[in-house]
């Protein structure tokens, strides 16, 4: 249960309501397996007072797994946010798949590559969207050619739904990017979809690693030039780790942005994460897909975790953003979600604890949030509480 449920999302896993309860129960086979979760939520923002997410049954083929389930996906190698795709909004309930174990290809011609990851999915969005029982694709590879740096490629895209194209040529012209107008043979009534894609890294440098450092970040483009993604998002991080007081910690500094073109002087605001089809915008039952801030965000943060003996597990972070920061808002359905019709500014200070209570997981934390804005300031109390309990 939480007594305000957290509105900016980050990697930690925490209640998207006032009030959740819930059980889950796990099947684990040779080749196949299941899980069944249900929550029952106090007054629910989408009006669903009891939910499955977090339920899939999955079957492995060789080095592969199948799934059906909605399941929460972050990519990218952010702490705060996922510029492309992260736990903000509920998971989309959709088929998926995976490569099990990352092994190199064995082809002299791709064995730099080192070990590979590859995943994709594809589910349908909720009907109550400009564009109903549109589909949400998406596509992530990820190699580490060397010990030290590891690189991750990913794509999104939103295509077909109601009224709008969902034949083979459509996809394939979604697959191949012919899906802007202006390209051959594209029209404002056969455009495939809406697409987003980038690329992220988590990097150790070779000075100084006895500081025991690494650098990452996470460029994503919401439009396409010459085949490439173009108007880009950003997101950057520095983390440490080593060890304390008979456990290990690890420490970050992580910034981003979510305005287009947002290393030039003059960015665009009001253009990510919108569509002029897909009018509801790249978000799902009220919540942004991407990163937690929605568009238009500017967001530093400075986190720590420590874990020690016994499942036992202290963390926290500091968090500053400046929210929809053009004050403006591109006509309903769409616009931003988080700081609707405004700009504003939050400040939050956030303390969690983890450890094991009998046969269970406690996970506590608290904090506060301080909101400013042309309406005025208001400030938001964070508790929350729970116990997964093992039977």
């Amino acid at each position: 249960m939480a007594d305000n449920p957290l509105v900016f999302r980050s990697f930690q896993t925490t209640p998207r309501e006032r009030a959740e309860a819930g059980s889950a129960i796990e099947w684990l086979g040779k080749r196949f397996a299941a899980r069944l979760e249900v929550k029952a939520l106090d007054d629910p923002a989408d009006g669903n007072a009891v939910r499955f997410d977090g339920s899939y049954i999955a079957a492995t083929f060789g080095n592969w797994i199948f799934s059906f389930g909605a399941q929460d996906r972050w990519w990218g190698p952010g702490w705060d946010g996922s510029l492309i795709l992260s736990t903000s909004a509920r998971p989309v309930p959709g088929f998926s798949f995976q490569r099990k174990q990352s092994v190199p290809f064995s082809w002299p011609i791709l064995n730099w590559l080192g070990p590979w990851k590859l995943e994709g999915f594809a589910g349908r969005l909720e009907n109550s969207r400009f564009v109903s029982h549109s589909k949400l694709l998406g596509a992530r590879f990820s190699f580490r050619p060397n010990r030290d740096l590891e690189i991750g490629l990913s794509r999104t895209a939103q295509w077909g739904g109601e009224g709008r194209p969902e034949d083979l040529d459509s996809l394939i012209d979604l697959i191949l990017g012919r899906d802007n107008r202006g390209s051959e043979g594209i029209s404002l009534s056969n455009e495939p979809g809406n697409q987003l894609a980038g690329i992220d890294w988590r990097w150790r440098p070779p000075l100084f690693r006895s500081c025991n450092y690494a650098i990452y970040g996470q460029i994503v483009g919401e439009d396409e030039a010459g085949g490439f993604p173009s108007r880009p998002m950003g997101l950057g991080g520095l983390e440490h780790w080593g060890g304390a007081f008979a456990g290990s910690y690890r420490v970050y500094l992580e910034v981003a942005d979510t305005s287009l073109d947002f290393y030039h002087s003059s960015v665009r605001y009001n253009k990510a994460y919108e569509h002029f089809i897909y009018k509801t915008g790249y978000r799902y039952k009220g919540r942004p897909l991407g990163h937690t801030m929605d568009n238009d965000g500017q967001s530093a943060s400075l986190g720590w975790l420590w874990s020690g003996p016994a499942g036992i597990a202290w963390g926290g972070h500091l968090l500053y953003a400046r929210l929809n920061r053009d004050g403006e808002d591109v006509l309903p359905p769409g616009g931003n979600l988080i700081s609707l019709d405004r700009k504003s500014k939050l400040r939050r200070i956030l303390f969690f604890h983890q450890r094991q209570l009998g046969r269970g997981k406690l996970f506590f934390q608290a904090g506060a949030a301080f909101w400013d804005s042309d309406q005025g300031d208001d400030t938001d109390l964070i508790l929350g509480l729970s116990w997964n309990l093992s039977l």
